[in-house]
């Protein structure tokens, strides 16, 4: 969150919603508050998504506007916009106006569907987005920081039979307390109290340090009295929370909510829990299981490819010693140092005999039981492998990650009709699961190199997982494969970063982008991406100058921009550093070579996987030559159409979705 955010209100509505919210933000603006309002004012294209975050994120009051038709439409931009607004509480302190949800018509704020954060503070009623003055001024006094009840407990609207007019905050006939403060809020409230104390008492404490910790505190506190906070006022209070715990145990314990969903967890996610686990084990250094799950949570940073370096590393080991000297015997710390040895090599006995144990000890832990069946595969036990996931899969709810692990494992022998299988069970228990819809399109383009199919995947991947960044860029990197280059475009619309990071997709955004502009037929467009591209790309360079992934987007940006001599040296590089022969087009940079017009080495490289083994991805390769736009310079040369005859000739061998044999190119 920036140190000092515009004076200024995100308005956030459904399109349907436009003219009541015009009202409002007419009215305000006519009593001098600035208003971002019309989407139609934003900066057009690729642009747009990016800018609404970045207002959600700056602006100084979010205005949702709550109506039948939000409720009525369960997917919606405007609820990215509330997701992000809700996300941005997460760190403000208790009592930080911000959120002033506004609803426009009788839908009962029970019922309504809107996060649990907009539930924990005042609504206002303008009906039809009539807006008087006193709601104006309440916004002026609010945006010149003047004290207001936003943020400051939850009022539920007037009752069904009160006559609907429009008011300001604290209108005594429009918000009546009918709600009392939950029994798990009061519980948390206490250990708040004690940590606030905890916080003076503690040496080696900046009077700085203790007001941020106790702004957080606060901040974690007012969450979770709003998640507490029944849905109805029929719904049974939660169990109270014990306060015979530490409060660094219940940071560990809302880390452990936020980042254990694993594949379901964003990087933000792994963030902010990772912020709780370093306060918790500052707070009290001696929780055992607060270094332990920190290490867990380190290695899925690394799994997830949100943070892979040798700062990581080092944490990972650190917490995972740390856990273990405190709590020898404790099954949380032996699977941290499990994880730490899966990322040291030599260590796969220990490891196995480690996660054998646990799993022996905790049959229905999930994440124990993938673990286990990723370390077996990996040391060539794939039948136990495969059989370990299942054990994940068959405990009740069945585990739609497991199902995944299994198609992977599946593709490794080449057993596709089966990983396929896999991957709609994961779909069938998990139909947003985002890294099942990338494989489902991956399996019907790389390994069976059936075209259409893969369009029809891409084009059943649903709204709500496309805007997952991860989907979106692999998606439109398909679609650009594929030469559609309007939905490749359409699908980047929801890549925000400047940078996609992660384990499925290294790449900046604004070289995709390029490409789908180049291949449009809109080469200036395409060589401003390509330079912003290169800006991203200097940075991280120069911030660790020995990742190989990025010199070799630099040189085939560097290459589609026409500057030979600076794509060669890092090519050279990317090279070096990945131990790849010199001069020989390989998996990892044919593209660069393609773009270099080095087409002798791009045809020796299509050659040999077009006549490899399963594990070569021959029907991908296939149809990379059918299809890839990069190679549109070599198509009508002797050699690539013969090497495109022979890829025609594999992919209709490959009939009923069964791979051909793998027969020798001529």
């Amino acid at each position: 969150m920036p140190a000092e955010p515009h004076r200024a209100v995100f308005l956030s509505y459904a399109s349907s919603d436009a003219a009541a919210a015009k009202k409002i933000c007419d009215a305000l603006r006519d009593t001098g508050v600035e208003v971002w309002f019309d989407k139609n004012e934003l900066t057009g294209g690729d642009a747009w998504d990016q800018k609404i975050r970045r207002q959600v994120r700056d602006c100084a009051l979010f205005l949702p506007v709550i109506s039948a038709a939000t409720q009525a439409r369960r997917e919606g931009y405007f609820r990215l916009e509330w997701k992000l607004a809700d996300d941005r509480t997460h760190l403000m302190a208790k009592g930080t106006p911000f959120l002033v949800p506004v609803c426009i018509d009788d839908t009962k704020d029970a019922d309504a569907l809107v996060p649990d954060s907009f539930m924990a503070v005042q609504w206002t009623r303008l009906p039809g987005g009539e807006t008087p003055e006193k709601f104006c001024a309440r916004m002026k006094a609010l945006l010149d920081g003047e004290s207001s009840d936003v943020g400051r407990g939850r009022r539920t609207p007037p009752s069904e039979n009160a006559p609907a007019k429009p008011a300001g905050f604290g209108d005594p006939a429009l918000h009546k307390p009918t709600r009392r403060f939950p029994a798990a809020a009061w519980a948390i409230a206490t250990l708040v109290l004690a940590l606030i104390a905890y916080l003076a008492l503690r040496p080696r404490r900046t009077p700085e340090e203790i007001a941020q910790l106790v702004a957080k505190a606060q901040a974690l506190t007012a969450n979770a009295a709003a998640k507490s906070a029944p849905a109805t006022p029929a719904a049974a209070t939660p169990p109270p929370v014990s306060v015979a715990a530490s409060p660094s145990h219940e940071w560990v314990a809302k880390a452990r909510a936020l980042y254990e969903p694993w594949d379901f967890a964003s990087a933000d996610d792994f963030k902010l829990a990772e912020r709780l686990l370093k306060e918790a084990t500052d707070l009290e250094p001696t929780n055992a299981d607060a270094w332990a799950s920190l290490a867990i949570l380190s290695y899925g940073q690394f799994a997830f490819g949100f943070d892979r370096n040798d700062a990581r590393d080092d944490l990972l080991r650190r917490a995972a010693d740390r856990a273990v000297k405190l709590a020898p015997d404790s099954d949380r710390a032996k699977l941290a140092l499990a994880l730490h040895y899966r990322r040291s090599p030599g260590n796969d006995d220990e490891t196995l005999r480690l996660l054998d144990e646990l799993a022996e000890r905790q049959p229905t832990d999930k994440f124990i039981l993938r673990q286990l069946g990723s370390v077996l595969g990996a040391t060539g036990r794939h039948d136990e492998a495969l059989a370990t996931y299942d054990r994940a899969n068959a405990l009740p709810g069945g585990d739609p990650i497991a199902c995944m692990n299994r198609a992977n494992k599946l593709l490794d022998l080449n057993r596709i009709d089966e990983a396929e299988a896999a991957i709609d069970r994961a779909l069938a228990l998990r139909p947003d699961y985002w890294f099942a819809h990338i494989m489902k399109p991956a399996v019907l383009l790389q390994f069976r190199g059936q075209i259409e199919p893969t369009k029809a995947a891409l084009l059943r991947i649903p709204a709500r997982v496309m805007r997952d960044e991860r989907v979106a860029a692999v998606a439109a990197y398909f679609w650009y494969n594929l030469r559609e280059t309007d939905k490749a475009g359409d699908a980047l619309r929801y890549v925000t970063q400047d940078y996609v990071e992660s384990n499925v997709v290294k790449t900046p955004k604004a070289l995709l982008m390029g490409l789908v502009h180049h291949f449009a037929g809109r080469n200036a467009a395409a060589v401003a991406e390509w330079r912003v591209a290169l800006r991203v790309l200097e940075q991280r360079v120069a911030l660790n100058p020995n990742a190989s992934g990025d010199l070799g987007d630099k040189a085939m940006v560097h290459a589609l921009l026409g500057e030979r001599a600076a794509a060669e040296d890092a090519l050279r590089s990317c090279e070096q550093l990945r131990r790849l022969p010199a001069g020989r087009a390989t998996g990892a940079t044919w593209t660069i070579y393609a773009a270099l017009g080095r087409e002798a080495e791009v045809a020796d490289f299509f050659a040999e996987r077009l006549k490899g083994k399963p594990n070569d991805l021959p029907l991908y390769h296939a149809a990379l030559l059918r299809a890839h736009p990069i190679l549109d310079p070599f198509r009508q040369h002797p050699r690539f159409q013969a090497l495109i005859a022979e890829a025609e000739r594999m992919i209709a061998m490959s009939s009923e979705n069964k791979p051909p044999a793998n027969e020798p190119v001529k």
